[in-house]
Parts: C-alpha cells; sequence; structure tokens
C-alpha cells in the first residue's frame, strides 16, 4: 500500500517543451497561494468560416508557462461608482451571477467592461441604449469610456 505522500503524487507524460519550467516549478519548492479577490472575466465569441472562435489572451504573470486568459481582472473601487447605464438593471446582473447584492453585481458588470477596454480596446458603451463607439479616432470613445 503506497504511503499518504506518495498517493496524492500523481504521474503523468510532460511534453518537452515544458520541462524547463517544470523544474523551475519543483526548484522553488511549494508556494502560498494568493488571498482570493473579486474580479470578473469576458468570454468573446463569434462565428467564424471555421468554426467558432474565441478571443484569449497571453499574461506572462510569474508562472514560468505564463498564463493563457479570457480578458479580465480585479474589481476596483471606482467600479462602484457612479456612470451611466444602459441595459440590463444592476438588479437583474445580480439574478444572472446569482449575487443578492445588486451594488456587487454592477461592481462586477462594470469591472468585466473596463478590464476588456484595458487589454483589447473593445468598449462596450455607448452613447445610448442602442448603439456603441465604433471609432476610436474621436473624443466620443474616451467619453464613453
Amino acid at each position: 500500500m503506497p504511503s499518504s505522500a506518495s498517493a496524492s503524487r500523481r504521474l503523468f507524460a510532460l511534453p518537452p517543451d515544458q520541462l524547463g519550467a517544470a523544474r523551475s516549478w519543483l526548484g522553488h519548492g511549494e508556494r502560498t497561494p494568493r488571498k482570493g479577490r473579486l474580479a470578473s472575466s469576458v468570454v468573446l465569441v463569434r462565428d467564424s468560416f471555421r468554426g467558432v472562435e474565441t478571443y484569449l489572451g497571453y499574461r506572462s504573470g510569474n508562472s514560468p508557462l505564463g498564463t493563457v486568459a479570457f480578458p479580465g481582472g480585479s474589481i476596483e473601487p471606482a467600479d462602484d461608482g457612479e456612470a451611466i447605464w444602459y441595459g440590463p438593471s444592476a438588479t437583474k446582473w445580480g439574478e444572472l451571477l446569482g449575487l443578492a447584492d445588486h451594488r456587487q453585481a454592477r461592481a462586477h458588470v462594470v469591472a468585466a467592461i473596463r478590464e476588456l477596454f484595458e487589454e483589447t480596446g473593445i468598449l462596450l458603451a455607448g452613447p445610448d441604449a442602442s448603439s456603441v463607439v465604433e471609432s476610436r479616432a474621436g473624443d466620443e470613445w474616451m467619453g464613453a469610456r
């Protein structure tokens, strides 16, 4: 019967291009996980002639392998500030996200929109309920942001 320490290990074939990163991780030993934080991400999906596509970004981060992730990040205090709001209400977003606190739901939506803009330049905002800013050329773009 294996010991509890060996029973918790899993062995698997490692692709050759990841050996250096794995050795680095083993060399540094165990690490303390980061404290949890409130964050939001956006999943961009579209149909194309090749099939369904999604947008993923690469972040160098602390890992030797880096991170492939959807656009997103931490909620900031300003995400709870006043802003003109179009679309589903914060209460409706709370229902969709499973959050009882509509202010927290609103902060998640605002953070997701802000992070998407910061990381990709895609702005999910506009001057009214039926349009979005289509050009980055003028003041309208930053004003809507």
